[in-house]
């Protein structure tokens, strides 16, 4: 029987890694201080992002709070002013003058409240139509009337 040895060599594809054995200090020695050099590069980029991060979240907390305060100053004065009262005083002028609406408003409502009684001391209905309310009332005053005759 022939036997034939055949020696195959390895083949490698792009994602292999052939590791190379590195057995002595000398070699390793560099190695070992690029990284961590690269190591130092990285914490201190870290670190200058970290202040310039700081100080820029700073600076959007002081205007926020700076804003804040402007609103409230603002809806403090507000409130402070409602609770004082109108600032103008009202002249008499003032309440003889009639809005448009007023004044096409105002003669029918005039009219309508001169036909008006107003009498004391009769109990208030408890009706809840307006219509039954009108008619309890004029059978009060009737009866007061045709009483007092």
């Amino acid at each position: 029987m022939d036997t034939m040895e055949t020696t195959e060599s390895p083949v490698y594809d792009q994602t292999d890694v052939i590791h190379t054995p590195i057995n002595t200090p000398s070699k390793l020695k560099p190695v070992k201080e690029n990284i961590i050099d690269d190591l130092i590069d990285i914490a201190e980029g870290l670190q200058s992002n970290n202040f310039l991060l700081s100080n820029s979240f700073k600076k959007v907390v002081e205007r926020i709070g700076t804003e804040c305060g402007t609103k409230i100053k603002e809806l403090s004065d507000k409130v402070d002013a409602l609770e004082r009262g109108p600032t103008l005083p009202i002249t008499s002028n003032q309440h003889n003058q009639l809005s448009w609406v007023d004044a096409l408003t105002k003669p029918k409502d005039e009219e309508r409240r001169s036909r008006n009684i107003v009498v004391f001391g009769i109990p208030q209905s408890t009706k809840d139509n307006g219509r039954e309310r009108y008619l309890d009332d004029k059978k009060l005053i009737e009866d007061l009337f045709t009483k007092s005759g």
